[in-house]
């Protein structure tokens, strides 16, 4: 019998909110909160493969992928597609540490005896900003996230234990473990030149930052942060921002020696002064050390995910994935 596997994507989809610009703008509100959605029911024994879209956008983005996946029978009985949606005008380190909380959840309510080695081998896809949440979740902090942000030790921080436990859970983390596998497409690990530009600089001052109790966190430590020094809290786009160390900070993190990583990078422009890049995000920002395969694609910043051979190449390692 025929079965039709466009149908339900295409129904979820079109009734998404189109709330990306809300997201961008207004990144503390409840709605903006980072959320991890299956396209169906939990499977065990299927391999999850997490899409993560970039900045201004949403999951999506990734219809065409979903569909192409979905209608290769041999793929489908092997994973089970799963997307996070998230504010993009939060700094991304919040929504990375949004998306390790939800996975470690979900693990703990699926799979409390950790009986499906599948879950365990779990992929992600990032695109653009997408691709730096994804790292992240492989990343050791160490020490280095916290003395990037703050002038005194965690446990002198004046605040109550709700607030102290939240700057834990973001700011000092390890891999997580149910991660196996990163896909990064035109991940800008050295930052992009349009965050620091006219457009940039708008967005940013445009960003609705009111955080409460951030704010108080701050009033109680004065002098206590490296952001309260700046005069105002770090936004996406500033953390976008070739130039802002703790971009740095977060790209020099060690990653678990135990992940696979692979890299889709966009060559549709080439500009005098900055060589090849897709038009936002140059070659060489999107190039990390240590990668299996790096595939340069020869299409634009929003145009490399809907790319063929973008998709050909996930696909390729799809089934390498479910081979090893």
């Amino acid at each position: 019998m025929a079965r039709d596997l466009t149908a339900s994507l295409a129904f979820g989809l079109h009734h998404a909110e189109n709330d990306v610009w809300e997201n961008f703008f207004f990144p503390n509100r409840p709605e903006a909160a980072g959320q991890l959605t299956m396209t169906e029911p939990y499977q065990p024994g299927k391999i999850p493969v997490i899409f993560i879209h970039g900045l201004i956008s949403s999951r999506t983005v990734w219809a065409e992928v979903f569909n192409e996946l979905r209608a290769t029978p041999e793929l489908l009985e092997r994973y089970q597609i799963w997307s996070f949606q998230y504010s993009t005008g939060a700094p991304f380190i919040r929504s990375a540490g949004e998306l390790r909380a939800q996975l470690t959840a979900l693990a703990e309510h699926y799979d409390p005896q950790a009986s499906d080695p599948a879950l365990r081998k779990t992929v992600l896809v990032g695109h653009s900003m997408g691709g730096l949440i994804a790292r992240l979740l492989t990343a050791y902090s160490g020490e280095d996230v916290w003395n990037e942000v703050a002038n005194l030790p965690l446990e002198m921080v004046a605040t109550n234990e709700c607030t102290r436990g939240k700057l834990a859970h973001q700011l000092f983390f390890d891999p997580h473990p149910l991660v196996d596998r990163v896909v990064m497409i035109a991940a800008p690990h050295q930052g992009s030149a349009v965050a620091g530009r006219a457009l940039g600089q708008l967005g940013d001052a445009l960003i609705d930052q009111d955080n409460p109790e951030l704010e108080q966190l701050l009033a109680d430590n004065q002098g206590g942060f490296k952001f309260d020094e700046r005069g105002k809290l770090p936004t996406s786009i500033d953390l976008l921002d070739p130039d802002q160390p703790f971009l740095r900070v977060l790209s020099g993190l060690p990653v678990s020696p135990e992940v696979h990583y692979h890299s889709i990078i966009g060559t549709g422009r080439h500009l005098v002064l900055e060589g090849w890049t897709d038009g936002i995000v140059r070659v060489e920002s999107a190039r990390m050390r240590g990668v299996e395969s790096e595939q340069l694609v020869p299409a634009t910043h929003t145009s490399i995910v809907r790319d063929r051979r973008t998709v050909t190449e996930l696909e390729r390692i799809l089934w390498l994935h479910a081979a090893e």
